[in-house]
């Protein structure tokens, strides 16, 4: 390639020395160079702009093709750089560890961990098709990468085999996040303004209009996943998203490669042309392949997860004016029938725990330890709601405990050390032979006092992240 930097060329006063090119892209080039003292291969792609940028014979200085377009190029080279930090800034197994960030001759490097089994386009060349098995699995790793970005609202926008390596323990890492958008977790729309791509077969519709991705849709991601899996299965591209909005998907690839079914009814949803009709997000899609293949109670557990991650908000604005009206009657005496006594006696628990679920789901999925917890906080729940029952001269204090509930649906990040702390103390109450009212005020105390420090360990965690 001749505007790639010439093999032996060297980079941070020797640190990297290119070894050779590995290829290039309408905004970069990716090269394999050693890294000096470790002896050590990376990867480091360069910021080049294929239009706009020029590099001359043997020179190493990348310059621009015109002075006109120096604006555009110093601003998407700055968006390199930041959407590189990003990058170094993620955590997970199946997303390319950024190791360095530097700017030199006249443009700006990022420098990677280099794999040496290729891509999954390289694989799909020289072996064909995969098997289902073998595809799925894969698709998987990719799946939990975009899922983890996903809850980070970024969006990757360039989801295909070529930018997925394989590692040493033949597994998918997902690559080249020159196109990712990170958008705003309040109000969805894009914070970062890079050029949107397309890749031929994986990009969808409204990747093809302006302003398509100027909000966040996991859909997107989930269309160019299908997209995939469609390439690895069959060994062919997909049509582009024109046709398949029109004539649909050829599934009869697919049947004669002796595709499940139900994967092609997975692949299909994924793919649908219109947002609204497609795939949701990445977990929807991977319990759609899973779907017959799992246990009952794992069946039920990922239905439940479906549907709790779906209606979160209605389920935490249900508790917070359930909880509510619970007080009320409390508080006011007020003579329920017999029925709907019993109606509310069953439901208290079960909001109670949907709560729980919530806020892992929504606010903690990252930490496997917080299900733990939730679920075994979801067993103390209902024994403590039994024992009120046999012991309902205690139930006053559940009530008060009901009142402090209420703010905590609408800020649910405080609902995991409460809901314990709580517990822990109504327990406390039950033991005790005689209700106290100091006592109460002195749990209810301890109570706000460790929802606070909760506070401000959060808000320490996140300041230290940014």
């Amino acid at each position: 390639m001749s505007n790639a930097l010439k093999i032996g060329s060297l980079l941070q006063g020797g640190r990297y020395k290119i070894l050779s090119v590995l290829g290039q892209g309408g905004f970069g080039i990716t090269y394999m160079a050693e890294q000096a003292g470790l002896e050590r291969k990376v990867a480091i792609k360069e910021f080049f702009m294929k239009d706009l940028c020029d590099r001359a014979g043997e020179a190493t200085l990348v310059e621009n093709t015109s002075s006109g377009s120096s604006a555009m190029v110093n601003r998407f080279r700055d968006k390199f750089l930041k959407e590189a930090r990003n990058i170094a800034k993620l955590d997970h197994p199946n997303i390319v560890n950024v190791m360095d960030v530097f700017e030199e001759n006249g443009t700006a490097y990022y420098v990677m961990k280099y794999y040496g089994n290729g891509s999954l386009a390289s694989k799909v060349e020289s072996e064909g098709c995969l098997t289902e098995e073998s595809a799925i699995r894969y698709i998987k790793h990719v799946a939990s990468a975009l899922d983890y970005i996903h809850r980070k609202h970024i969006n990757h926008l360039d989801i295909k085999p070529a930018n997925i390596m394989l590692n040493d323990k033949d597994e998918a890492v997902l690559i080249d996040f020159g196109l990712a958008k990170q958008y705003d977790s309040k109000t969805g729309l894009q914070t970062s303004t890079t050029l949107v791509g397309i890749s031929e077969g994986y990009a969808p519709m409204e990747q093809y209009m302006q302003g398509g991705v100027a909000e966040f849709s996991p859909e997107t991601d989930v269309y160019a996943l299908g997209a995939t899996l469609f390439k690895l299965l069959t060994g062919k591209t997909p049509p582009n998203a024109s046709l398949v909005n029109n004539e649909g998907l050829p599934i009869d690839e697919m049947m004669a490669k002796g595709v499940r079914r139900k994967t092609i009814g997975v692949i299909c949803k994924a793919m649908e042309g219109r947002k609204v009709d497609r795939t949701k997000d990445v977990q929807f899609f991977i319990d759609g392949l899973d779907e017959g293949h799992g246990s009952i109670i794992s069946t039920i557990s990922k239905a439940f997860t479906r549907f709790i991650s779906h209606y979160a908000n209605a389920i935490m604005i249900f508790a917070g004016v359930f909880f509510l009206c619970e007080f009320i009657v409390f508080k006011f005496n007020i003579t329920l029938p017999h029925g709907v006594v019993l109606l509310k006696r069953i439901l208290l628990p079960i909001v109670e725990c949907a709560m729980i679920y919530v806020v892992g789901v929504k606010f903690f999925s990252d930490f496997k330890w917080y299900f733990v917890f939730a679920n075994l906080f979801v067993v103390v729940s209902i024994i403590f709601h039994v024992l009120t029952l046999i012991y309902p001269q205690y139930y006053e204090y559940y009530y008060y405990r009901i009142l402090c509930i209420v703010p905590l649906c609408f800020m649910p990040q405080t609902v995991i050390p409460y809901a314990f702390m709580a517990t822990y103390f109504s327990f406390r109450m039950l033991l005790m032979k005689n209700y106290d009212e100091k006592m109460f005020i002195i749990l209810f105390c301890v109570e706000c006092a460790i929802i606070m420090f909760y506070f401000y360990i959060r808000k320490t965690i996140q300041n230290n992240d940014t």
